[in-house]
């Protein structure tokens, strides 16, 4: 009877232990030019060291399992890190020691499961992940790895995971990010009365200036890419890569730090935009949605989406925020220097009004007191004239016949957008 009675406490003893090992990292599914192989990372939630040697991990497929090799034994709060590809893991990761492997299978790229069974043959531990249905998309061939929130949430709900940081974190606890550079403001679907196309901005998180040397962008495609011009982003500043440079110039005229790209489009409905360097090796990338909790104002509503921790949790919703009306490209977000969307009207209907007579005169009546800022613009983008003055204004400019944009700026960027045929 005794000895029935201390199989019961070994047996449940090994139950509870098997209780506190979880999976807390995932990387299935490198980038291509950093590529670690696939491999998790185990966690001894308890308070007592379990020895997982002769554990068997399976994928989704019976058939695919690795035994964890005898003697290795997981203290309280450490970390374990089954790889599949000892050579690609070390040379990505080569100070982390501890770790096992290698497996002789792959995690998939679309959806798989993580099974973990003690010595009894037990089912101790399982996760399903997919690449789709909300689950984090930068883990997804994109730099980053699946990071486990912790707290005991069900690890088979994608609400459980968020895109830890480039590469991962295997072997230690996920913690602030450290980028040199990152994406700090995305306009990814404008107010069709402001409408200045696609932009995004760049912030060098450092106290040096970086030089980008024939680095590209590219969007969730591999074959959509820009080569951006060799041009240098101050210390702790940022450089904005516009769609369509005449039309950003006409709801931005003051930005200077701006830079036209070319290639693709940002999708209204979310995708990636990454970054790699010179070597071609990746080097930041985030995932934007329009959906599951990211502000629905910066899709077609004027705003944008305005990152809030730099070195948080890149990819989700809660990292980002709604930004100022039309934005802050170019320099940091700050509240103070936000005017509220009404106080902008696309035409300055309350005290201003254009008119072009006969094709060839440029009719202006104001009531401000504002100094205002005229500026034509040809359809090619090239300025023809840029006057300012107060009041009203009568111009007959000298220009050849063609398209033209008039845009009245009174210094808080409220205007107003006229397109003309000149000399008609």
């Amino acid at each position: 009877m005794k000895c029935f009675a201390f199989f019961v406490l070994i047996l449940l003893t090994n139950t509870i232990q098997a209780q506190n090992i979880i999976v807390t990292e995932i990387n299935y599914h490198s980038d291509s030019t950093m590529d670690s192989g696939n491999w998790f990372e185990i966690y001894n939630a308890g308070t007592t060291t379990v020895n997982l040697g002769g554990w068997k991990f399976s994928d989704r497929d019976d058939i695919n399992e690795y035994i964890i090799p005898t003697g290795t034994n997981l203290q309280a709060n450490k970390y374990l890190v089954v790889v599949n590809d000892i050579a690609k893991f070390t040379t990505m990761h080569p100070t982390v020691t501890n770790y096992v492997g290698a497996f002789s299978f792959g995690l998939s790229n679309n959806w798989d499961k993580i099974r973990l069974y003690n010595q009894a043959g037990t089912l101790a531990y399982s996760v399903t992940y997919l690449d789709s249905a909300g689950w984090p998309k930068c883990a997804d061939g994109r730099g980053r790895t699946l990071e486990y929130k912790g707290g005991g949430l069900d690890p088979n709900l994608y609400s459980s995971w968020f895109d830890g940081c480039m590469f991962g974190s295997p072997g230690k606890a996920w913690s602030p990010c450290n980028p040199e550079i990152v994406i700090s403001e995305i306009n990814y679907n404008s107010d069709t009365l402001y409408d200045c196309e696609d932009w995004f901005e760049l912030h060098n998180e450092t106290n040096n200036p970086i030089t980008l040397t024939a680095w590209k962008i590219y969007d969730s495609q591999d074959t959509n890419q820009f080569v951006i011009p060799v041009v240098t982003i101050p210390a702790n500043a940022y450089l904005v890569l516009a769609r369509n440079i005449t039309k950003f110039n006409v709801i931005h005229p003051n930005v200077t730090n701006v830079i036209e790209y070319s290639g693709f489009s940002l999708s209204n409905g979310g995708e990636a935009i990454r970054l790699f360097d010179e070597a071609g090796l990746i080097n930041f990338s985030v995932y934007y949605r329009d959906t599951l909790g990211w502000p629905e104002e910066a899709d077609g509503g004027g705003y944008t989406l305005e990152l809030i921790d730099p070195k948080g949790r890149m990819c989700e919703a809660s990292n980002w925020k709604k930004g100022c009306f039309l934005g802050s490209p170019g320099k940091a977000f700050n509240q103070n220097d936000c005017l509220p969307s009404t106080a902008i009207s696309p035409a300055l209907d309350a005290f201003t009004t254009v008119s072009v007579l006969n094709g060839t005169q440029i009719q202006v009546e104001s009531v401000s007191d504002r100094l205002l800022s005229l500026r034509l613009i040809h359809i090619n983008g090239s300025v023809v004239l840029d006057k300012s003055f107060k009041g009203s204004s009568q111009i007959t400019p000298d220009i050849p016949t063609g398209l033209y944009i008039i845009s009245i700026n009174d210094g808080y960027r409220q205007q107003h957008i006229k397109t003309f045929l000149y000399g008609q």
